[in-house]
């Protein structure tokens, strides 16, 4: 019988694990370093996932530079193994006490290394953005986001995008 309990549906029986790690050097007002690691595993589908992620913030002097790089792993026995990399890089000035203007350039290549990248390329997209837009904030916590951005896929012609978004932080 099960000993234990459990919330929630736990297809794998296994617990994930999940460690960060975060620096403000004192010698650097503004900047945040930070590292994590994840990792789980579903074992009705034979399958293992670890995500790496590190990520650096400066923010000070009306400057906004954001960097998040990702790195996905996924290992299973017969189909074998894919690596997902991704990363972005967003860079803002606040203009006033509410405007700010940014610029993002992200990527993120799901086709990735190993066997379903290999295979089956059509079903795993690569893309590139580069994002244009202005933030205005409403409060501490909450802002109104309107963006245009080119998109670049593989799979697909070039595309433009615009967005209008409320966007909430905590």
């Amino acid at each position: 019988g099960n000993t234990g309990s459990t919330t929630g549906l736990d297809l794998s029986h296994h617990a994930a694990i999940n460690t960060a790690l975060s620096a403000r050097p004192s010698n650097i007002p503004g900047l945040e370093l930070g590292f994590s690691w994840y990792h789980d595993k579903f074992q009705t589908l034979a399958l293992g996932r670890t995500v790496w992620a590190a990520y650096a913030v400066y923010r000070a002097h009306r400057l906004e530079f954001l960097n998040e790089v990702v790195l996905v792993r996924v290992q299973h026995p017969t189909a074998g193994n894919a690596t997902i990399p991704g990363f972005y890089s967003q860079i803002a000035y606040r203009i006033g006490s509410n405007w700010s203007p940014y610029f993002r350039y992200e990527s993120v290549n799901t086709y990735g290394t190993g066997l379903v990248g290999e295979q089956i390329p059509q079903y795993v997209p690569w893309r590139d953005a580069s994002v244009f837009g202005i933030r205005y904030d409403l409060t501490e916590s909450i802002a109104l986001k309107a963006e245009v951005a080119r998109e670049l896929d593989r799979n697909r012609h070039d595309l433009i995008r615009a967005a209008l978004q409320v966007a909430f932080t905590f």
